[in-house]
């Protein structure tokens, strides 16, 4: 795929690539052997900061250890990801405790009252990716450079600092066929999860491939629960349209309309 990307080779016809999420233990005694049955390559996504805790809330088995990693990532089918650190978990993202993907989320501190601005915010995710690189690397020598967005969800802001960092190739999610991705450097992903057999995730992936609809130009969006504010005291509402005002402001925009 990288090199597909760089121009320097074609990409084989009908090519497929899976992905696995959060390195469960499974992946060395259930998945590998397929892999290696099917000779399919594959992409195992971990969060650094999960590995060594198994009773993280969320997860719904056994994560691998460092050992596990490092022998999937030696095998020659698998390559493995960085998911960052935790930013797979979520953050407070308002005063009501409303928790959001800390990809693409301003975290709101509930101590001091206040949202993260631009710089915190960019200055986390820099060291999220930063401490799962070199704690990868330190636990078993594999230098990251791949980076798979937890529950596919990122932002320019995001992509920016990940390239930055030099990781090359991103992965999101979405409801369709991916092509090459552009400058973004995003491969955008179909979920398997939710498919009721394997006969029917491939009539979803046939159905998508012939579909007419393409995939649209992505944009960002704020889910605003006016709920929160509603008051019947005049001033406690407009308290809360100031601040729902200020907060939306903390938000670089994402794309800029046409003149």
């Amino acid at each position: 795929v990288a090199a597909a990307i760089r121009g320097s080779r074609a990409m084989p016809e009908r090519p497929a690539l899976l992905s696995f999420d959060r390195a469960y233990k499974s992946f060395i005694s259930n998945v590998l052997p397929i892999l290696e049955q099917y000779e399919s390559p594959a992409v195992l996504a971990v969060s650094t900061g999960w590995i060594g805790e198994q009773a993280t809330s969320g997860l719904e088995a056994e994560l691998m250890n460092w050992d596990d990693i490092k022998r999937a990532d030696q095998h020659p089918l698998v390559n493995v990801a960085s998911m960052g650190d935790r930013l797979a978990t979520r953050v407070i993202t308002n005063p009501q405790g409303r928790m959001g993907l800390a990809t693409t989320s301003r975290a709101y501190d509930p101590d001091t009252g206040k949202y993260e601005t631009p710089k915190q915010y960019r200055d986390r995710i820099t060291a999220e990716f930063t401490t799962a690189r070199m704690t990868m690397e330190k636990n078993t020598g594999i230098i990251l450079d791949m980076v798979v967005w937890p529950e596919g969800a990122y932002n320019p802001a995001a992509v920016e600092i990940a390239t930055s960092l030099d990781y090359y190739l991103m992965f999101g999610l979405a409801d369709g066929l991916s092509p090459l991705p552009g400058s973004d450097r995003v491969i955008l992903r179909s979920q398997a999860k939710n498919a009721k057999s394997l006969a029917a995730f491939s009539k979803m992936l046939y159905r998508r491939a012939h579909s007419s609809i393409q995939i649209a130009d992505r944009s960002q969006g704020l889910f605003l629960d006016l709920d929160q504010i509603a008051s019947t005291n005049r001033e406690s509402m407009r308290a809360g349209i100031t601040a729902l005002v200020e907060y939306v402001k903390t938000f670089s925009p994402v794309f800029e309309l046409p003149a």
